[in-house]
């Protein structure tokens, strides 16, 4: 029985062992390329963190895409959620769907720490708040798994947000004014026919 016991105390030792060099190696050593794609990647002022716009929780991949348009024609989605020399980051693109590959301003992306910020030109601003690590799927291999981050969408000036992004907007900042006109109530009154004939 002592045997067992020893054994098996080894082989959880041996298995915290290999979990701990997984985290130290994945966090503290191992470096991307931080890519920029049509943007520049900057911090705000004052509090970086300050979402004016929506906060919005993606998976990583297409189960991540938010479309912010009432046409559905520009998403943004998140990928490469990870720990990188002790920081969180995340890769966030924004696409314009119907523009094809070789138009440049279809396209705006960067790989960002937390309270890090891009500008997709004409659609809006995106700030990376916070990256989730699920730890026992990352434990165990599976970096990916149920990982998710959050981010921060502020339309720019102009931008025809979609309604997905108002109902976010309305239920994240309750009692303030929307800053897109309201849409006017149907008409619900019948409108009287001429007695003239």
């Amino acid at each position: 029985m002592k045997k067992r016991r020893k054994v098996l105390a080894a082989l959880i030792s041996l298995l915290a062992l290999a979990a701990s060099i997984r985290i130290v190696y994945v966090s503290g050593f191992l470096t991307h390329k931080h890519p920029v794609r049509n943007t520049h990647v900057f911090t705000k002022k004052n509090n970086p963190f300050s979402c004016p716009g929506i906060k919005i929780h993606a998976r990583s991949g297409h189960y991540g895409q938010f479309y912010v348009d009432s046409r559905r024609k520009v998403a943004v989605s998140v990928g490469e959620l990870r720990i990188e020399r002790w920081h969180k980051r995340a890769r966030i693109v924004g696409s314009i769907i119907n523009r094809g590959p070789d138009d440049k301003s279809a396209f705006a992306g960067a790989d960002l720490a937390l309270g890090e910020s891009f500008t997709f030109e004409g659609v809006g601003t995106i700030t990376l708040l916070d990256v989730r690590i699920y730890w026992l799927e990352f434990i165990l291999g599976r970096d990916k798994a149920g990982d998710t981050a959050t981010y921060c969408f502020e339309p720019a000036p102009g931008f025809n947000v979609g309604d997905d992004y108002k109902n976010h907007y309305q239920k994240q900042h309750p009692g303030t004014p929307t800053p897109w006109p309201t849409t006017p109530d149907k008409q619900t009154e019948t409108t009287p026919l001429s007695t003239d004939w």
